[in-house]
């Protein structure tokens, strides 16, 4: 038996992103931790669900790298900004029928979990995890495995 994670609950310290798999697109998404957890921010990169494996690595690094800790709220148009971006009219709309892949990154490797959207639009975790050393290749090769198994 797993136990179901939300993401709030992975590791503060870690920075962190989130791929997205829907239609025909995948969507890169950097974010930051706020004192409402974690929320998308710029860069956001889309790209076609046959991008090559290095391409995705590189755009997850990307936003790893762009991942930031602010002590406070976050900006109110953060939701609006990010359906915009993806063109979805809510974020329920949005995440049914998503595949999500969290990404973390503890300084060390990366953490990747595969996770479905509930009814209600709340995507939940696995406790256990796919490694992953932090390279664009290797990095794109398992999250177009993982999207693939999912």
């Amino acid at each position: 038996m797993f136990r179901l994670l939300r993401r709030r609950t992975f590791a503060r310290e870690a920075k962190s992103c989130a791929v997205y798999f829907r239609g025909d697109a995948i969507y890169v998404i950097s974010q930051s931790l706020t004192n409402h957890g974690r929320v998308a921010k710029d860069p956001m990169v889309k790209l076609p669900k046959t991008a090559a494996a290095f391409d995705l690595g590189r755009a997850v690094l990307d936003a790893l790298a762009a991942f930031s800790a602010v002590d406070g709220l976050p900006p109110p148009t953060h939701l609006a900004d990010f359906l915009r971006f993806v063109g979805a009219p809510s974020w329920r709309k949005f995440a049914t029928g998503t595949l999500e892949i969290a990404v973390t990154f503890d300084g060390r490797e990366l953490h990747l979990r595969p996770s479905r959207a509930d009814s209600k639009g709340a995507f939940l975790y696995e406790e256990s995890f796919t490694a992953c050393r932090p390279e664009p290749a290797t990095l794109g090769v398992q999250v177009l495995a993982l999207a693939a198994d999912g």
